[in-house]
């Protein structure tokens, strides 16, 4: 009984370790302004999914990237994009609320900060317009 455990327990970690950073960040507690976990920068925006979207879709288009596809509902959303390089930039995006939402940007398979900084800033900039 104790090896099942052992066993149980070694999955459980496994799934935690691959999860992406969505367990780090639930361990850091409610995301305030922008987190950089795992690769992915994160922030809560105001907006809703759609709002967003189309905020996304401008900074792609004014950062001079190629839109690969788009798509958006009621719940949530998604941009991808490829940078001058070939480089796959992903923006995905949660409603929270009415008014707010979840905003995950990767570039590349690591990650990169600054340019995925650059959007998300671009981003919130498109919202205030």
């Amino acid at each position: 009984m104790k090896a099942v455990r052992i066993l149980m327990l070694g999955v459980l970690l496994a799934g935690v370790m691959t999860s992406g950073g969505c367990f780090l960040a639930l361990l850091g507690g409610a995301v305030a302004g922008t987190a950089y976990v795992m690769g992915d920068l994160d922030a809560v925006l105001d907006g809703s999914p759609e709002r967003v979207v189309d905020a996304a879709r401008e900074a792609v288009d004014d950062m001079g990237l190629t839109l690969v596809s788009s798509n958006v509902n009621g719940l949530d959303g998604n941009v991808v994009a490829i940078n001058a390089d070939g480089k796959k930039v992903e923006i995905d995006v949660k409603g929270l609320s009415a008014s707010s939402s979840k905003v995950t940007i990767r570039k590349g398979f690591f990650g990169d900060n600054a340019a995925q900084q650059q959007m998300m800033d671009r981003i919130k900039e498109k919202l205030k317009n």
